[in-house]
């Protein structure tokens, strides 16, 4: 129990003292140290041999397997945690910064006035490497018992084409065979067509294979590729592994730490190029939520004719622009080197060509659906105003996410339900208001008060937040989102009147993060928008 106590008050104490990081450099006007921190680390070569690399090579003429080791490291490690170690140093002059990041990085963070313990970063970027040989070691042994399940059934067919769609969850996947109208694979399906395909998949083990729309299987499978076909390839790469995983340890003990990091991936490859290509997706598709680091055995699947497809689910995903600095390419945007993206509007697709340093083919395809409901109908009253915000999450979660301006604060979120609320129902019109998501304890009190204030205040249809925007958006008669939320562009593309509201004043008109969209931030222009809608 003591023990416990111990663990709570320190926890208690990190949070004050990242809070205290964070707001010592809000006061100092340095919101953007983070952001200037991360660029430095993501334009930063690592280790020169790197690319001589023993252990790993890439199957790729543009990218070089060291972008591919910083992409890895960047998404893997320079995240949350790290932010709340940095904010500590700032918060503590005292304190010596103690992650797992190489030794290349730890300069650079030293260089930005933090004090660096070299030394245990160094013992916990070598653990970290530890653990990902053991799951180099796992990935192993869970490809050859997939290998021998599959001797064992008779009726195999390994030539069936398939789809992948990597990191799904179980909001993205129905339950059970039916039509759908919303989600990521209903939307594939509507652009892309079945494709001759048999089978759409995923890797949400909790869901059972069904069929969708009446048109093709959609199953849960344990790996994006098939295991070793044939006895001779399982012994190949059985004995392929063995010897790496042998000769990592050895040049882990030289320093060599990269031999390491990517061996999980590295027998993937090895097992597509022993299947001589067979056993892999027609196509891979992945979302923005993963977007840095592209899997290092995607290169291998490409050279076999498989598409790699990258496609964004939200258009929320560039800074605001700021009138007295320069647009900086922040969140790793410029490292990314997936070949094809699927983006929503002509301002994506500028995006994505202006940050990409590699060969890309990007093809706008408009919204793109990514939640499926069950809910096929939905009444809501007529020539209503759908509205859609953004929460605000507690304080000690939104300082660690260290973002470069105080916006999806509760401050800026409760004077839009404020202004909004008040000015649509001073004007008789029905509203329909749709919470971002559930996110439960995560949400600021500050901001839960307000919500329960407005619905004593105010008649409303309070949506679930796990009803697709679209459905509600194309029962509405005009959107009012909260920058830059994409129910605005879900809005326009559905041919509905749709604005930004910004009761901060803190949005400039010409943000290119609009997309186009026409931003209002007083309660007069707001009134007369929907006077003329």
């Amino acid at each position: 129990m003591f023990f416990c106590k111990c663990i709570f008050n320190n926890r208690k104490n990190d949070f004050r003292e990242i809070s205290k990081g964070y707001r010592l450099l809000k006061d100092s006007n340095q919101l953007d140290f983070l952001d200037n921190l991360k660029i430095q680390l993501t334009n930063t070569t690592l280790n020169s041999k790197i690319n001589s690399c023993e252990s790993i090579k890439i199957d790729s003429q543009e990218v070089s397997l060291e972008v591919s080791v910083r992409q890895f490291i960047l998404q893997r490690f320079i995240g949350v945690n790290f932010n709340k170690e940095i904010l500590l140093c700032v918060a503590n002059k005292k304190r010596k910064f103690s992650y797992p990041v190489p030794s290349e990085w730890q300069r650079i963070i030293s260089n930005y006035g933090i004090k660096v313990n070299k030394g245990v970063c160094s013992f916990l970027w070598i653990i970290e490497i530890i653990r990902l040989w053991f799951y180099a070691c796992y990935e192993v042994v869970r490809q050859s018992i997939n290998s021998l399940k599959l001797f064992l059934k008779s009726d195999t067919k390994n030539n069936e084409s398939f789809i992948y769609f990597d990191s799904l969850a179980e909001s993205n996947i129905p339950v059970r065979t039916g039509t759908y109208e919303y989600g990521i694979l209903s939307w594939y399906l509507k652009n892309f067509g079945s494709l001759g395909i048999d089978y759409l998949t995923h890797s949400v083990s909790t869901r059972n294979e069904i069929v969708l729309n009446d048109k093709i299987k959609v199953k849960s499978v344990s790996s994006p590729i098939l295991p070793p076909l044939t006895c001779t390839s399982l012994a190949l790469f059985l004995g392929h592994c063995f010897s790496k995983v042998i000769s990592s340890i050895f040049l882990l003990i030289l320093g060599k730490w990269w031999n390491v990091l990517l061996l999980r991936d590295s027998f993937i490859s090895k097992i597509i190029n022993l299947n001589k290509g067979r056993g892999i997706a027609v196509q891979y598709l992945f979302h923005n939520s993963n977007w840095i680091y592209r899997p290092l055995w995607t290169y291998t699947a490409e050279k076999y004719n498989s598409e790699i497809y990258f496609y964004f689910y939200s258009t929320n995903i560039e800074r605001f622009k700021k009138a007295d600095k320069v647009n900086r390419i922040v969140n790793s945007w410029n490292l990314m080197s997936w070949s094809n993206f699927l983006v929503w509007d002509q301002f994506q697709f500028d995006f994505v060509t202006k940050n990409s340093n590699y060969p890309i083919k990007v093809d706008v395809v408009g919204p793109i659906s990514f939640v499926y409901s069950e809910t096929k109908e939905l009444e809501i009253p007529a020539n209503s105003i759908a509205v859609f915000d953004v929460q605000p999450v507690r304080s000690t979660y939104y300082n660690s996410l260290g973002s470069d301006q105080d916006y999806y604060v509760p401050e800026v979120a409760n004077a839009f339900l404020a202004d909004v609320f008040e000015t649509v129902t001073f004007l008789n019109i029905p509203i329909a208001f749709k919470r971002k998501r559930n996110i439960g304890k995560l949400a600021h009190y500050k901001y839960v008060n307000k919500i329960n204030r407005i619905s004593k205040e105010y008649d409303f249809l309070n949506i679930d937040p796990s009803i697709p925007a679209e459905l509600i958006i194309s029962k509405a008669k005009a959107v009012i989102s909260m920058p830059f939320t994409s129910t605005a562009l879900v809005g326009k593309h559905l041919g509905k009147p749709s604005i930004f509201y910004d009761p901060s004043g803190l949005v400039l008109m010409d943000d290119p993060a609009a997309h186009g969209i026409r931003v209002i931030n007083n309660i007069v222009d707001l009134k007369d928008w929907l006077n003329k809608i």
